[in-house]
């Protein structure tokens, strides 16, 4: 399983988003000398990484499916709508992901089982990766699971990040 440090540092990386190194750290528990400060801050000043709110990152706790999908929807709307000025529905042209999430994604989150198990921070962003074929899921016993709890291991990872580079280059 990979921790909240390790991914950001991989989705920064991975698209080419800016580092940063702010003089005061922007969450409690990555100081500046953390090994990841710098992917972290950039992944922060980029709205890619969120925070909890007590002003904690919690840079080595295990990170979950949903965090990481909201992670890397965030980084692959930003890339759409920087290219297409809106994301591109089925139906439509959306100026932002709730509103496309409004219109269109529910019907992409129907199609898990257990997509109920999603916190309501992470359903648009899960439903996007689902519409971009970024997330296939996993299906047992003739059903179909995005297991949004649980912990996302370091090939999930790539794997996610390979395919959502392949569609931004697309955009």
């Amino acid at each position: 399983p990979l921790n909240r440090a390790h991914c950001a540092k991989m989705i920064v990386d991975g698209f080419g988003v800016p580092k940063y190194s702010p003089s005061l750290p922007t969450f409690s528990d990555v100081p500046a000398s953390h090994l990841q400060y710098a992917w972290i801050e950039g992944g922060y000043a980029a709205k890619v990484v969120n925070g909890y709110t007590d002003g904690t990152y919690r840079p080595h706790a295990q990170i979950t499916r949903q965090q990481f999908n909201s992670m890397l929807a965030r980084i692959l709307v930003h890339k759409e709508i920087e290219a297409r000025g809106a994301i591109q529905g089925s139906t439509a042209q959306y100026a932002t992901l709730d509103a496309w999430f409004a219109a269109e994604g529910q019907e992409y989150l129907a199609r898990f089982i257990d997509s109920g198990e999603l916190y309501r921070d992470h359903e648009a962003t899960s439903a996007y990766l689902v519409f971009r074929g970024v997330i296939q899921g996993a299906e047992r016993g003739g059903l179909r699971y995005l297991d949004p709890l649980e912990s996302l291991t370091g090939a999930q990872a790539v794997a996610m990040i390979v395919r959502a580079g392949l569609i931004a280059q697309g955009f």
